[in-house]
């Protein structure tokens, strides 16, 4: 959870991080079985106001958890974290839409991870980020779960 710190942030142009865990509520569990608010752990961690260094930088996450019963943010304090704070270079990609798991194959993993790797190992030259995760989104809704 300190990557934000360890992270050389004048010389980087760009930070992309992959969560892979079991979540529901907002929150996923750590290896320890600790469960924590994505938002509040790693993304605020990222705002303009909190890493300076990376401001106008992008910063993307590819969050594959469930997302049962999502509604972010619903408590006094995650809205109060979040007021004032400029996120406008970062992005979030979520494996599932809010109420929906997210599925993975018994082989062969995470559907959405298997997608998104996927389509940007064919597209990545020459295909903008928004175009390729729609590829992704469209890649990922064709596969059999089953």
């Amino acid at each position: 959870m300190n990557f934000q710190s360890t992270l050389n942030q004048k010389d980087a142009n760009a930070c992309i991080v992959v969560a892979m865990s079991h979540g529901m509520d907002r929150e996923f569990e750590l290896t320890s079985g600790v469960r924590v608010n994505f938002w509040e752990r790693v993304i605020y961690k990222f705002s303009i106001e909190n890493c300076p260094d990376m401001s106008g930088k992008p910063k993307l996450f590819f969050v594959n958890t469930c997302q049962d019963f999502a509604k972010f943010p619903t408590t006094h304090r995650e809205r109060e974290h979040l007021l004032g704070q400029d996120f406008s270079d970062i992005l979030v990609v979520h494996s599932a839409l809010p109420g929906f798991p997210s599925h993975r194959h018994k082989i062969s993993g995470s559907l959405f991870i298997r997608a998104l790797v996927e389509v940007f190992m064919k597209h990545a030259c020459e295909t903008e980020l928004q175009k390729m995760l729609r590829l992704v989104s469209c890649s990922h809704s064709r596969w059999n779960i089953f």
